[in-house]
């Protein structure tokens, strides 16, 4: 099945010049195939932005000779930007970073060490499946990419998946320790 036609804008809502247009959505395929993680939103967002560079590039020296070659550096630089973006959300959610350190973000002292050590404890209580299942939930992965990385069925992934969230209330509501009942 086809997919529709994107049509991108600047800021402004005004369509691209058509030359920037077609240099950025020749890239399109090699943007899903580089950079699997994103979604059909981002990657709308990503080519908007890439082809916001070419226009402003060309609006200080003119017209690009290599366009397409300029675009590809814009979408790729874009793309992994919004990739290191996802991977600082997932820290900052994995770590419970607070801004107690004006500088670098993080928390002083051993609130920080001990929400380490019990995000460890309970991502122990799960098998190596359920893990890697919930740090690409987590990383924004969909459920038929992680069936495809995984080798499972995707009913197969939304099960580790819900799974995997309530052994981890389960442990959390238990301190972090394994077993049954808490102490």
């Amino acid at each position: 099945m086809r997919r529709p036609r994107m049509f991108l804008v600047d800021d402004l809502g005004q369509p691209l010049p058509t030359h920037v247009e077609q240099a950025v959505m020749h890239w399109l395929p090699r943007l899903r195939a580089t950079f699997p993680s994103l979604e059909d939103a981002t990657l709308v967002d990503v080519l908007e932005a890439a082809a916001l560079r070419v226009v402003r590039r060309e609006s200080r020296g003119g017209r690009l000779e290599h366009v397409h070659a300029y675009a590809w550096t814009a979408i790729r630089s874009v793309a992994i930007s919004h990739v290191r973006l996802g991977a600082e959300r997932l820290r900052s959610v994995t770590t419970e970073m607070t801004s107690d350190d004006p500088v670098t973000g993080r928390v002083r002292g051993p609130s920080s060490v001990e929400a380490r050590v019990l995000v460890r404890q309970l991502l122990r209580q799960l098998t190596p499946l359920e893990r890697r299942v919930f740090w690409l939930k987590l990383a924004g992965y969909s459920t038929r990419e992680i069936a495809t990385k995984v080798s499972r069925a995707p009913t197969t992934i939304d099960s580790l998946h819900s799974r995997s969230l309530a052994r981890l209330r389960a442990a959390a509501r238990r301190g972090g320790r394994p077993g049954g009942a808490s102490a």
